[in-house]
């Protein structure tokens, strides 16, 4: 991937999550402006439960050794020059 497209992605999904959040609040701020505190909580409660669902059935293991393992599987000499080349960046 290069470098203009990682870019691009990284653009559309802050602009996404800009979005989500003002959409968010705005929900928020009409149902306090219409005092639906009942609807709130109800809307929170159910957005706490899908939040936790997710993080329940996340494989949080999986992808831990996934990234453990790309790691490894990259030459032994990439490795260590990739380990050295922070403490050459910070005398320079």
């Amino acid at each position: 991937m290069t470098r203009r497209n990682k870019r691009r992605m990284d653009s559309r999904r802050r602009h996404r999550k800009l979005l989500w959040i003002f959409f968010g609040a705005s929900i928020v701020s009409a149902l306090l402006y219409w005092e639906q505190a009942a609807l709130l909580y109800v809307i929170s409660t159910l957005a706490i439960c899908g939040l936790m669902l997710i993080v329940a059935f996340a494989n949080l293991e999986k992808k831990d050794k996934e990234l453990h393992q790309s790691t490894d599987d990259r030459p032994r000499e990439k490795r260590d020059s990739d380990e050295r080349e922070p403490l050459e960046s910070k005398a320079a």
